[in-house]
């Protein structure tokens, strides 16, 4: 079973690659990621799974970790927090992503 994965984002095919794990991410949030992501350079995305509960096909995962990233705005290397929730189906081609939600 994975426990942690950590990747760099650093190509404008990012999207295409998020919107094949989470096919149902919607337009504005397309949006807000594409802006997000032009703001940065050197992404660096470290996630570690905390929980995983799984109900048939479907499941619930608790991730924490780090957004590691340079700001083009303020011009340094900043590092951020980040806890989700995602709610995923299984589908034929394997797990998907249909909601992701920030929690404290």
């Amino acid at each position: 079973s994975v426990s942690s994965c950590g990747t760099r984002v650093n190509s404008s095919r990012q999207i295409a690659d998020v919107r094949r794990i989470y096919p149902g991410m919607t337009s504005e949030q397309e949006q807000q990621l594409s802006q997000a992501l032009r703001s940065m350079e050197q992404l660096d995305v470290t996630l570690d799974i905390r929980s995983v509960e799984i109900r048939g096909t479907e499941a619930t995962a608790l991730l924490s970790g780090t957004y590691d990233f340079f700001s083009r705005d303020s011009r340094r290397r900043e590092r951020l927090p980040v806890n989700v929730s995602m709610s995923l189906e299984q589908g034929a081609g394997g797990w998907v992503v249909r909601q992701i939600r920030s929690v404290r």
